[in-house]
């Protein structure tokens, strides 16, 4: 019995120097493989990369747990098979897993999260405010004809 699960990626999700692959979760018996695949952006001919990751044997393996595992990007990315494409360059993640799990969950993991979603909550910030000035221009200044 086996599950897949699909992703589609956020654009620029590869950021150099700062990703360190996928987190995976997952609640169930651990399963002994896992086959990840990135998939392409477009359909231009060029072929998904795909590896197959084997995860320790437990003495727990009857039981169920949450467990948690890391799909490393240097495992899966092969740069010889690349053609000149980047990582950004596919837009989609795969993962096909054997065992009896119940539910499942995908998270991108970068080295930097903190300053990264610093990045990103400062510019939201700065987006509200700017949307909350001119909201107040727009109380101001109304534009209706009833005045």
């Amino acid at each position: 019995m086996g599950t897949s699960v699909s992703v589609n990626l956020p654009e620029n999700w590869y950021v150099s120097d700062n990703f360190l692959g996928f987190a995976v979760c997952y609640s169930g018996k651990q399963i002994d493989c896992i086959t990840a695949h990135l998939i392409p952006l477009c359909d231009d001919g060029m072929s998904s990369m795909t590896q197959q990751f084997a995860l320790s044997n437990s003495e727990f393996s009857h039981e169920w747990y949450i467990n948690f595992f890391l799909v490393p990007l240097g495992g899966l990315w092969d740069a010889s098979n690349a053609n000149e494409k980047t990582p950004n360059d596919y837009g989609r993640i795969k993962l096909d897993v054997f065992g009896e799990e119940k539910k499942f969950g995908v998270r991108l993991l970068y080295k930097d999260e903190a300053e990264l979603h610093n990045g990103i909550r400062k510019s939201r910030d700065e987006e509200e405010a700017n949307c909350s000035s001119s909201k107040k221009l727009l109380q101001l200044f109304p534009t209706s004809s009833g005045l």
